[in-house]
């Protein structure tokens, strides 16, 4: 069992700022009694996707190899969490289509159909990803693989997600 440093830490910090920012589009966009209004939607999307667009490539193009390197009987479940995020991008894109159309009921409609879609699928992926990718290669890898593993993705693992704690930073820190 690996007792060093958690090479998944970045990312796991990076979700829990994702999770916060859904929750609060759940509670603005999807309770019934919600005002739903478009800023308080392209906000939280706009953050998002940038985040989609670090994070996600971060773990597509460095993280995933490297535990597949490491693991290759984890082959199915990578493939899982890989579509999981082409579909999380088809579906942010479009949230972010709809928001920019004239509002009305259908849209409406139509982005709360998308957004809790969205919402749950980005939970349970990143249930996922914690558990059947961070949680067991943490448990399996040794010290020297852990660094190692640290080393290859730290470069990519930078949130850039505004709220998070960069190097030196506070942590948690929010805005």
């Amino acid at each position: 069992m690996n007792t060093g440093p958690d090479p998944f830490a970045r990312f796991r910090q990076d979700h829990a700022l994702v999770l916060a920012r859904i929750d609060d589009l759940e509670q603005q966009w999807l309770l019934p009694a919600s005002p739903r209004h478009d800023a308080a939607l392209r906000a939280p999307l706009a953050l998002l996707e940038h985040q989609f667009a670090t994070h996600m490539a971060a773990e597509d193009g460095v993280l995933y190899p490297a535990i597949q390197g490491a693991f290759p009987t984890g082959r199915a479940t990578l493939e899982a969490l890989r579509a999981d995020h082409a579909e999380l991008r088809l579906m942010l894109e479009t949230l972010l289509q709809g928001v920019g159309a004239p509002a009305s009921a259908a849209r409406d409609e139509q982005l709360q159909v998308v957004l809790r879609d969205f919402v749950d699928l980005l939970r349970l992926h990143i249930h996922r990803e914690e558990s059947a990718v961070f949680d067991v290669a943490s448990r399996v890898l040794s010290i020297t693989e852990a660094a190692a593993l640290a080393l290859r993705i730290a470069p990519t693992a930078q949130s850039n997600l505004p709220g998070a704690a960069g190097p030196g930073s506070p942590k948690g820190t929010e805005s």
